[in-house]
């Protein structure tokens, strides 16, 4: 079971096609969207949840073993020079840095340190 705005959704059914998806929020545009109240989208997620696990009964969680690589397409050439201030990550390409990660929860974390990076060039 996957979670996301209508791009998430689009992007990754082809790549699991057998997951149960649901649309919290529609993209309106870069950085805008049209969300469902926390509520709503709280309750459509038990539901997507309920509706996976009685399709799937003998579905098995999807795990990603690490040590992973991460690749990393910024929306500007900017952001990937601000994120290889970063002493791990490398340059790929003009917008595109990398890094490698010991773990799933290592990778997040990160990624969650590029966002909130990203933000001073906004």
């Amino acid at each position: 079971m996957a979670s996301g705005d209508d791009v998430f959704i689009e992007e990754h059914q082809p790549l699991f096609p057998h997951t149960t998806f649901v649309q919290t929020k529609r993209a309106t545009g870069q950085t805008s969207g049209i969300s469902l109240s926390p509520a709503q989208a709280c309750s459509a997620i038990r539901m997507g949840v309920a509706a996976a696990l009685a399709q799937h009964h003998t579905a098995r969680p999807f795990v990603l073993p690490g040590p992973i690589t991460v690749r990393l397409q910024t929306q500007t050439p900017a952001l990937a020079d601000l994120f290889c201030q970063w002493p791990s990550l490398q340059r790929l390409r003009g917008d595109e840095v990398g890094f490698d990660a010991p773990t799933v929860e290592a990778a997040v974390r990160m990624l969650n340190c590029l966002s909130a990076m990203s933000t001073m060039l906004r």
